[in-house]
């Protein structure tokens, strides 16, 4: 395992940079007969980092086969799902009898334990990928279960699987400047939606444990309200309808992380005025609209939070900003 790594293939001679991505893909990941046809000369990014127990493998690179055997998986199994998002490029897997092609727009899973075939593909010159390992044991899903998925394209169009997918992406993004603590539990935000992304395309979301139902459940509804700002008529009446749960239940659930429903929503609009009161595209837009865009029917009401929680007004607020931005 890792604790950080970073790879940048720009900082080394031509001769030196394909050994150099070779080795590193070696030592951070599972033991696995790994082969190229990329030239020597190819550019690579390469960044790891611990979220707990789960490992997070960002890379920018040139295509890899890799070929895990019965006998390497004898050697060392780290016994860790794999999960695979591209963003560039495709990934071929072959697992569990089954072969399958993916690119962006889909997530794929794959297991150390069992012998795999993988490699890269590039389109237009470029492959890019995100990727998770998880300990199996961590996930509390039967893995003869989980391996109905190996090597099966899972979409991230829509739903659960583009909720996953963009809470993915924030880690990547957001993993390099957090602590420790605040990494391990991005790692149990990691396990939790990938153990009920799972679930739910076994059609198994009920038996998950409550624990894990209510700490996805939390994310579905925040990620909710976000995608509902604009609406005047959201509540928490509105919230708990949307997901078929009592409004009691939703307080509770804000209530064990330490919020409200009520003071939650407002937070998100008030940041979101804030950003376009920052933003000098909008600058011509009056902010009784930018206040309505988000969500505050009543310019005076919304004033008067503005001002709770910035300490200046609306207008005095985007005149600073406005300041800062041409000084």
């Amino acid at each position: 395992m890792i604790d950080d790594l970073e790879f940048n293939g720009e900082e080394l001679t031509r001769a030196e940079r394909f050994d150099a991505w070779m080795d590193m893909a070696r030592a951070s990941i599972m033991p696995a007969k790994l082969t190229s046809d990329a030239p020597l000369d190819c550019d690579s990014l390469f960044d790891g980092a611990m979220l707990g127990p789960v490992m997070l493998l960002s890379a920018s690179a040139p295509p890899l086969k890799a070929v895990r055997t019965p006998r390497l998986i004898t050697a060392d199994d780290p016994e860790m799902y794999e999960l695979a998002m591209p963003y560039q490029g495709q990934g071929i897997l072959e697992q569990a009898g089954r072969t399958a092609v993916y690119g962006p727009g889909s997530l794929m899973v794959a297991s150390t334990s069992l012998p795999f075939e993988s490699h890269g593909r590039l389109v237009d010159g470029r492959l890019a990928f995100t990727k998770f390992y998880l300990p199996r044991k961590m996930v509390p899903i039967p893995p003869d279960k989980v391996e109905r998925l190996l090597a099966t394209p899972l979409s991230t169009s829509e739903g659960m699987g583009a909720l996953f997918a963009k809470i993915l992406r924030n880690m990547v993004t957001d993993a390099a400047s957090l602590g420790d603590s605040d990494r391990a539990r991005l790692g149990t935000v990691v396990t939790d939606m990938f153990t009920a992304f799972v679930a739910h395309h076994l059609e198994e979301d009920s038996k998950l444990p409550p624990e894990s139902q209510s700490r996805t459940l939390f994310l579905r509804v925040k990620d909710f309200i976000r995608h509902n700002l604009h609406d005047p008529e959201l509540s928490a009446d509105t919230v708990a309808a949307a997901h078929h749960i009592s409004s009691r239940y939703l307080y509770r659930l804000f209530q064990e992380n330490g919020l409200t429903v009520r003071s939650w929503i407002r937070t998100q609009r008030l940041e979101e005025c804030a950003r376009a009161l920052g933003d000098p595209v909008q600058l011509a837009t009056p902010i009784n609209e930018l206040a309505l865009r988000w969500g505050f029917s009543h310019p005076a009401a919304f004033s008067r939070a503005f001002r709770e929680a910035y300490g200046v007004s609306p207008r005095d607020y985007r005149m600073r900003q406005v300041a800062r931005a041409v000084a």
